[in-house]
């Protein structure tokens, strides 16, 4: 797991940030006890990279993601590429690429980036 900590290390290291912008992780009653906490550690890397470089950070609801992105807090994963395909005049690999997108957009939206 000192892989996701060392290429976090190394992408902040070689980019100037500003800030970090993240889906706020959710888990439904059916997430273990394993996948919460692996899920929960992740996001201490990204919390402690972003400490560590002086960044700001903002994370968001899925819900409000996907309201920013079609005006639906509840669209699939099809109709989040499918918006990010539109708004970003591009070919979007998946939806994590989607997301990402979105994800940047809202931030800069609400930010002023």
């Amino acid at each position: 797991m000192w892989a996701l900590e060392f290429g976090l290390y190394r992408l902040l290291s070689d980019h100037e940030n500003i800030l970090i912008a993240y889906e706020r992780i959710t888990m439904g009653p059916k997430a273990g006890g394993k996948t919460t906490a692996v899920a929960r550690w992740m996001e201490s890397v990204v919390l402690l990279g972003a400490y560590r470089e002086n960044l700001s950070v903002i994370s968001y609801a899925p819900g409000t993601i996907k309201k920013h992105a079609t005006g639906d807090g509840r669209a699939t994963k099809e109709q989040m590429v499918s918006a990010a395909e539109q708004r970003f005049s591009t070919v979007v690999c998946d939806d994590n690429e989607a997301d990402a997108l979105h994800i940047a957009s809202l931030a800069h939206s609400q930010i002023g980036l």
